[in-house]
């Protein structure tokens, strides 16, 4: 039997920064790889190429795609052909308000959604209205299943129209704090200042 394959797609046409931030897909892939999946995650990127990640078992991928900027959507007409889909066993897509979520869901059988906060302070609001009235029974049809990563999100999916939603939780890839760092200069300097004194820590 072949190992069963899922595709990521994170739909935002930004690059991201994988030493600088802790990215949920990483962390959700290597959950995947060690129930047996291989992993690929697609990144917005200026330039085409593939990335592995070292992972015990299975294969960890981040395909680096062009990708165009529609308004705060990324588009990537390279995945967008069904011969290319058909190799994955599941497409999972980031956010419903993005436009792969429509497009994929009308290519392939198996996509689903994992959505992030209750509300996405980077959608334009004049869009939103317009964009929930298009697509979103569209959607709530086409897609097998939403994964919210709290319950405040999905109350909120579920007053726009959704019936198909579960909580599932945020990714997380442990390995990032597995690893000892130096401090840097100017921490270690604001640590010192600290010594002796009542702080407060503002998240």
């Amino acid at each position: 039997m072949s190992t069963r394959k899922i595709l990521y797609v994170r739909s935002g046409p930004y690059k991201v920064n994988l030493n600088g931030y802790n990215l949920q897909e990483i962390g959700l892939g290597k959950a995947f790889c060690k129930k047996g999946y291989d992993f690929d995650i697609l990144y917005y990127s200026d330039e085409n190429k593939i990335e592995l990640i070292d992972t015990p078992q299975n294969n960890l991928r981040i395909l680096w795609c062009k990708g165009i900027r529609l308004l705060r959507s990324g588009v990537y007409p390279k995945i967008l052909k069904k011969e290319f889909l058909k190799k994955y066993d599941y497409i999972i897509v980031s956010e419903y308000s993005q436009i792969m979520a429509v497009l994929l869901s009308g290519l392939h059988s198996n996509v689903y959604v994992y959505n992030g906060p209750y509300y996405n302070l980077f959608k334009l609001k004049l869009i939103e209205p317009i964009y929930d009235k298009l697509f979103v029974s569209v959607l709530n049809k086409r897609l097998k299943k939403i994964f919210c990563k709290t319950k405040m999100a999905e109350n909120f999916l579920e007053k726009k129209g959704f019936s198909n939603t579960i909580p599932v939780g945020v990714g997380l890839d442990l390995e990032k704090y597995k690893k000892e760092e130096k401090i840097d200069v100017s921490t270690k300097t604001v640590l010192n200042k600290m010594q002796g004194h009542k702080n407060v820590l503002f998240v």
